[in-house]
């Protein structure tokens, strides 16, 4: 998978993140990312977020934030009816909260929490 989109707090923690993956990328060949964008200061503007990493073809999401911003982008996927391929976030899905947290309640999401923990 090549089309990978890179979006972030702006907070320290998070730009970090965002930096390590820019950094790493070429290292796990990945050439570029084809979008690389920091989350809107409110939840406003996330479907107009949403919207152009799904116009970028994207098959990677990758969330660097807190829990709150991984619920907040999983949500916005939710409304919108659309899910990359993948989806990761620093801080969210490993949780036992994650699915009780974000009010969606889909299948894929209940499998990765479960085998994280064992269950």
């Amino acid at each position: 998978m090549k089309r990978i989109a890179l979006v972030h707090a702006g907070d320290a923690f998070s730009q970090e993140i965002a930096s390590g993956a820019r950094k790493w990328a070429p290292f796990l060949r990945f050439d570029r990312f084809v979008l690389d964008e920091e989350l809107p200061s409110d939840t406003q503007g996330d479907q107009r977020l949403i919207a152009r990493i799904r116009a970028a073809r994207t098959e990677v999401l990758v969330v660097a934030g807190y829990f709150g911003e991984a619920v907040r982008i999983r949500r916005a996927l939710a409304e919108a009816g659309w899910m990359p391929s993948i989806f990761f976030a620093t801080v969210g899905p490993s949780l036992p909260t994650w699915l009780t947290e974000q009010g969606v309640d889909l299948k894929l999401d209940r499998e990765v929490v479960d085998i994280h923990h064992g269950q």
